[in-house]
């Protein structure tokens, strides 16, 4: 990958709507703007994939927070939890978003169990990213199946809201969940 710099940058940058008025503001940042070849083309989804039902899908799914929960958490019950289908980019293609949330949870406890939940994801091969600022978190993403499960570890400070989002892998379902 070649890196361009100079007049010919300088004056790209100045010429886009966007870009221009971020350096005009914050002239002590570097930019680096990648061509979208440089960046690649989107993950593909490897198939076909299988069709499923979606009440077999969401089953399979809610286990598999249950798993990650226990593991990542521990063995408690979550306070609240929610779930949902995100469409994909053809019909009846869809991914599995399930968020667990604990309330109340203490900070300095919450953060031993991020480090731990960090560490078992690394060991287990996902590729684990734990930001040193902002709010405490674990974020991990790894092929799955078709595509590729995620998952965010997060700890809300002010409030001790401490909850799991786990996205699935893509599914072909049959029938709307």
């Amino acid at each position: 990958m070649a890196f361009h710099g100079g007049p010919e940058a300088t004056a790209r940058v100045a010429a886009d709507p966007f870009w221009s008025v971020v350096r005009r503001r914050h002239s002590d940042v570097d930019l680096v703007l990648l061509p979208a070849e440089a960046i690649g083309p989107a993950e593909p989804i490897p198939g076909p994939i299988p069709g499923t039902s979606a009440e077999h899908a969401t089953a399979e799914c809610a286990a598999r927070v249950a798993e990650l929960w226990d593991r990542l958490v521990g063995e408690t019950e979550p306070d609240e939890w929610r779930d949902r289908w995100t469409s994909g980019s053809a019909p009846d293609l869809a991914r599995h978003e399930a968020t667990w949330t604990r309330l109340g949870m203490d900070p300095v406890s919450a953060s031993g169990v991020l480090d731990r939940a960090a560490a078992t994801l690394r060991d287990e091969g996902w590729r684990v990213l734990a930001p040193p600022d902002g709010m405490p978190r674990v974020l991990a993403g790894r092929p799955a199946r078709h595509g590729r499960e995620e998952l965010d570890l997060v700890l809300v400070p002010a409030t001790g809201r401490f909850f799991l989002t786990v996205r699935s892998g893509w599914y072909l379902l049959e029938g709307a969940p």
